[in-house]
């Protein structure tokens, strides 16, 4: 996932935070973007806390449940979309928690913003942030797919 000091791949942190609950019940769709360190801990925090509840309270608490992440980079900004369906009905919470500022608080300092929607079908979580650097460079991997990569 993390290559010392060099950042890590969204993909990467999303499979490495998401493996426990079993890789049948996750969708993941998006370019492969390479995080500079700063942010790829940030979004590392960010997902382990979806996860958390979703295991918790969400689509993950249940066998039958299912969680759908797709992103997507337009210019210098990120979106990311969360979508959980399959668990027990949600509902937006009474107080704000530690996650919630956590959300709020850490996205901030990448000119981002959270947009949650406790649908009937479970948690739908808009996240969108600018990548530090105004234009993200994209060079081929190994295998030659493009991959997108953003300096700290």
């Amino acid at each position: 996932m993390a290559t010392q000091g060099q950042g890590a791949g969204l993909r990467g942190i999303l499979s490495a935070e998401l493996r426990p609950y079993g890789v049948s019940r996750v969708s993941m769709e998006g370019p492969d973007v390479l995080l500079p360190p700063k942010l790829a801990l940030m979004m590392a925090l960010l997902v382990h806390e979806l996860a958390t509840n979703a295991a918790k309270y969400g689509a993950l608490s249940s066998s039958v449940g299912n969680l759908s992440i797709q992103w997507s980079l337009a210019d210098a900004r990120l979106g990311l979309e969360w979508r959980e369906s399959g668990g027990p009905t949600v509902a937006a919470a009474v107080h704000r928690g530690f996650g919630t500022r956590l959300f709020s608080r850490a996205l901030e300092q990448f000119g981002g913003a959270v947009e949650a929607t406790f649908a009937t079908t479970g948690l739908i979580c808009n996240l969108s942030l600018v990548l530090p650097e105004s234009s993200p460079s994209i060079a081929p991997d190994v295998t030659g797919k493009p991959k997108v990569f953003a300096a700290d």
